[in-house]
């Protein structure tokens, strides 16, 4: 899903008028580039063939009536081989991989590692357990914890173009050999019975949860891309840990009201933050800790106006805070540079939804009125208009997203087994201050369609078969933070969507299922940055023990 190319003005030698030095070739291909800019691609260079395997042990054990304990192991490797096909030729047909090149009528500069390919092999590992109890009213408890490693992971990059970097050859290893996450979670929660809660009683939930992040990403330098590790290039370290206590009580004030509150306090602290690079110059970063605090609180009454309708109000603050890695990660080759920052601020989202949901007969209808303004969101960006392609991750000032939204349900539309749902949202998503960007100010924000449409059908005539069909549309949106992708419908734009997919389901024996289905029926092209899958069908056959 890569392509080695070159825009116009953008990239070293772009366009440039061709030299007696230059290679002549064939196959270079033109087009225009996301923002409507000429650009010549030289052919693909990140044809990844992977495979996955995943395991899965569950295991429960009822320890008495009202107790459970749980436990998860997961496991999952992935081998992945990333090649290139170079769409030039030269006069004997001979495929051509790098150096200066020209049409006749253009030149152009690949570097070595244009069509450079690369190898990956990983394994991780997850653990989780659970305890909790399952009494049908009064209090309940719960403990949960997980811990996610990453065991090994070596991403090995050639720096030389197919052929001569299959026989080895200089490159470098990335290992994250450590990177991983940890959870634990405790939870008590009171359930009233019916009618206490209808008296005005409260149905109340506390909790405590802990989580922490930690980076590990080393750079190597590698004698032989594919074996042979030497010296270390680069090394991005961080730990960051979110501990918070919150709170939410559900009180019916009368039969026709509930008022929902909460509470959430969290302590965020970042450490052990630092960046090298061998050079030269050699540079290297250790940062300092950080501690932040912040309070979510939230509110939300609910008015059972009659029977069948439901009147709802909610507002509340959200606090999202960086992760490691987009505090402390990054990453310099040839082809790409990525930039973290450590100095991050959160981001703090204050929301605001009015709603109303009328349910009559087989029918259910909601409709929403909601405004989101963030302040500090954290944006991360790419440029691929130059090479390398560079990637910063900061913050913008305030983002106001406000739209409605209508969901509908039916049952048993005309004949019975028949269900038919959709949505409608239409939303307006605007960057209202950036000091860092004053240009930005009045732009539409990155990769929110302002028009959203689907429909799903299911029918089940009998207890052995199923049909259903999706369909959804989503209109153009932009992918640059100042708007100047004027171009969507090519490889790096952000499209409209319209695709529609169908599926059947046939319970042919006991325990034996079979499903296909057709994906994008109308193979419609669309993109998302990279071009979106067009028609395809999948097939699968089940067994189950149940």
């Amino acid at each position: 899903m890569g392509y080695a190319n070159a825009v116009r003005g953008a990239t070293a030698g772009a366009f440039a008028a061709p030299t007696a030095s230059a290679t002549r070739v064939s196959g270079i291909l033109y087009d225009l580039d996301p923002q409507s800019r000429d650009r010549a691609i030289f052919g693909a260079n990140s044809i990844d063939h992977s495979v996955q395997d995943t395991a899965n042990l569950r295991l429960g054990y009822a320890i008495s009536p009202t107790q459970e304990i749980e436990g998860r192991l997961s496991w999952w490797h992935d081998d992945s081989s990333v090649r290139a096909s170079t769409y030039l030729r030269d006069a004997l047909g001979n495929p051509v991989w790098g150096g200066v090149v020209t049409d006749g009528v253009r030149q152009f500069t690949l570097t070595p590692d244009a069509f450079a390919p690369s190898l990956r092999d990983e394994v991780h590992r997850q653990l989780g357990v659970t305890w909790k109890t399952k009494y049908a009213k009064g209090w309940n408890a719960s403990v949960v914890a997980t811990d996610y490693r990453i065991i090994s992971d070596a991403a090995r990059q050639a720096n030389l173009a197919q052929p001569q970097a299959d026989l080895g050859g200089a490159g470098s290893v990335t290992r994250r050999d450590g990177t991983g996450w940890n959870t634990f979670e405790v939870q008590t929660a009171y359930t009233p019975t019916e009618g206490d809660f209808g008296n005005g009683q409260h149905a109340l939930v506390l909790g405590l949860h802990r989580n922490q992040y930690q980076l590990e990403n080393v750079v190597n330098n590698a004698s032989d891309w594919r074996s042979t590790e030497t010296t270390q290039n680069q090394s991005y370290y961080g730990k960051t840990t979110i501990t918070a206590l919150y709170a939410q009580d559900a009180w019916k004030l009368h039969p026709d009201w509930m008022l929902t509150t909460g509470l959430r306090f969290e302590n965020f602290e970042s450490l052990d933050g630092s960046q090298y690079f061998a050079g030269p110059p050699v540079a290297q970063s250790s940062f300092p800790g950080r501690s932040l605090t912040a309070l979510s609180p939230k509110l939300s009454l609910a008015w059972g106006a009659t029977d069948d309708v439901v009147i709802k109000t909610s507002l509340g603050r959200g606090v999202r805070f960086p992760n490691v890695d987009e505090l402390f990660n990054g990453t310099k080759t040839g082809a790409s540079i990525t930039t973290s920052d450590p100095n991050l601020r959160p981001e703090v989202s204050d929301s605001l939804e009015l709603s109303a949901e009328r349910e009559w007969g087989k029918h259910w209808l909601r409709a929403s009125l909601f405004r989101d303004d963030v302040t500090d969101t954290i944006l991360r960006q790419t440029d691929a208009t130059v090479t390398p392609t560079v990637t910063r991750v900061s913050n913008v000032d305030k983002v106001l997203t406000q739209g409605i939204e209508l969901v509908w349900q039916s049952r048993d539309v005309g004949i019975q087994g028949l269900n038919l749902g959709g949505s409608a949202t239409w939303t307006d998503a605007t960057v209202t201050a950036n000091a860092a960007n004053p240009a930005q100010v009045g732009k539409q924000w990155l990769r929110i369609p302002p028009q959203r449409y689907t429909v799903q059908a299911s029918y089940r005539p009998n207890a052995e078969w199923l049909f259903g069909a999706s369909w959804r549309w989503a209109s153009t949106m932009f992918n640059t933070e100042l708007n100047i992708d004027n171009n969507p419908n090519t490889y790096g734009g952000t499209s409209s969507v319209n695709q529609l997919d169908l599926k059947a389901a046939w319970k042919f024996a006991k325990h034996w299922e079979w499903s296909a289905g057709i994906n994008n029926v109308g193979n419609q092209p669309s993109w998302q940055g990279h071009t979106m899958p067009q028609r395809s069908v999948q097939t699968e056959v089940r067994y189950s023990l149940l």
